[in-house]
């Protein structure tokens, strides 16, 4: 069974007495360490690359797009499975799903790839769906990789109409990972599919730059110990709870973290409300804020439970509790969330053309990461586009910025206050802090 450990980490280790308090808690999810899994069998891959050969992909993007399917098809096993199918204003399946035993039929299929005609990406998708369900298998792992440089213009476009498809293909046994391409793509509908299908979603300004997630995807497939982690968090009648991600909400108090790879963490910040009230009432010295409870999908069957965890907080006067330190871990997960959420602000505004408003919040932002030096050069990328009046590249790398400081799965001895790129090439592609989520790193 896998063993997975649940804590439950308070920025400050007490709660101010005879006041409404308001407490910031880390739940970590920690997985196994590799090293004592180096005998692991990764699980069957089955993929379907759905490629976007609209005119708008013909020379340079459409080759370079080939380039990153062929990698796909050559990193992956003899025993894994992959189809590929391509969508203009018609989709065509170039490649049924197969054992990737013989590439030679894969790769031939991919080298035939041209451009021309509009965007059916729905349609893309599923057909793409379609194929995956073909080759799927419960002791496999399938997924749709969906590469894309446009606007949807035939077929369904709307991410409203178009979400829930996706979702339903998930929970068949196929999820969706997104490619965006450039800057004329529908970054809202392309991370909405990659939310609902329980994937992820990445972009690059190039063709070239989609080599680091299409690496960080096949490498996180492999290396994965658990999937559809479900997260419950219970409080005390009279305490709010309130969860800072954007993880998918399942049920009250229950939400859908991340799938979970060897030696890596997830991760989920969580409010916690506590009126004086509360306290009053109970006429006690300390309070249990916060249970929480992890089911999971082991990689080998059956469903898997984290030991349960429980946070109890003792209340101090004013004194004590100013002096209690700040963790730090706990810190930098806040620190993140809020550049996501200043930063979906900044999107937004750009969108707008609202610039003094981008300024502003930039500035905020700085402020915010100033002791974060990783952050801090996230943001130098954001304001070269600000200072350019770019509307397209700052948009798209705000949001993308933001989807990944709220879902990414981190190194639990990770430092806010130490980053260099040359450590980060060293991590795991699916570890990685990236200074801009549009270019290779």
């Amino acid at each position: 069974m896998t063993d997975i450990h649940l804590t439950l980490i308070p920025l400050r280790s007490g709660l101010l007495a005879g006041h409404d308090s308001t407490a910031t808690v880390l739940i970590r999810v920690r997985a196994p360490v590799a090293s004592r899994l180096e005998n692991r069998i990764p699980r069957p891959l089955n993929l379907a690359l759905v490629i976007d050969r609209s005119g708008s992909m013909s020379g340079r993007p459409l080759a370079e797009a080939r380039r990153c399917a062929e990698f796909v098809v050559n990193a992956l096993a003899p025993t894994d499975q992959a189809s590929i199918v391509t969508y203009s204003d018609r989709v065509d399946v170039l490649a049924p799903s197969q054992s990737v035993g013989d590439r030679r039929r894969l790769l031939g299929a991919i080298r035939s790839i041209t451009g021309g005609g509009s965007t059916a990406l729905f349609d893309g998708w599923q057909l793409g769906t379609d194929q995956a369900l073909f080759g799927h298998s419960p002791e496999g792992l399938s997924r749709v990789l969906l590469l894309s440089d446009g606007q949807a213009n035939v077929g369904l476009r709307d991410a409203e109409q178009i979400a829930p498809r996706v979702a339903h293909a998930a929970r068949q046994g196929v999820s969706t990972s997104t490619y965006g391409l450039g800057h004329h793509f529908n970054e809202h509908l392309m991370m909405s599919m990659a939310k609902a299908g329980q994937g992820n979603g990445y972009y690059g300004e190039s063709a070239e730059d989609l080599m680091d997630p299409f690496r960080e995807e096949l490498e996180l497939l492999n290396d994965l110990c658990a999937r559809r982690l479900d997260l419950s968090l219970e409080a005390p009648a009279g305490v709010r709870i309130s969860l800072l991600n954007d993880y998918e909400q399942l049920s009250p108090g229950r939400w859908r973290l991340p799938d979970l790879a060897h030696g890596s963490e997830a991760w989920a910040l969580a409010e916690i409300r506590i009126p004086a009230e509360v306290a009053r009432s109970r006429g006690v010295n300390e309070i249990e804020i916060l249970r929480a409870a992890l089911d999971f999908e082991p990689l080998d069957g059956g469903r898997g439970h984290a030991k349960p965890a429980r946070l109890v907080l003792p209340f101090m006067p004013a004194w004590d509790f100013d002096a209690l330190d700040i963790n730090e871990t706990v810190s930098a997960r806040l620190q993140e969330i809020r550049a996501a959420d200043i930063q979906v602000r900044a999107s937004r505004a750009a969108r707008h053309q609202q610039w003094d408003v981008v300024d502003q919040l930039l500035a905020t932002a700085r402020s915010e990461c100033a002791n974060n030096p990783w952050l801090l050069e996230s943001l130098d990328s954001l304001t070269r586009y600000a200072t350019r009046r770019d509307t397209e590249c700052f948009s798209k790398e705000a949001a993308f910025k933001s989807q990944k400081l709220k879902s990414r799965l981190v190194d639990p001895n990770e430092s806010a206050r130490s980053y260099s790129i040359s450590d980060e090439v060293e991590a795991s592609s699916y570890l990685r802090r990236k200074p801009e989520q549009g270019k290779r790193l």
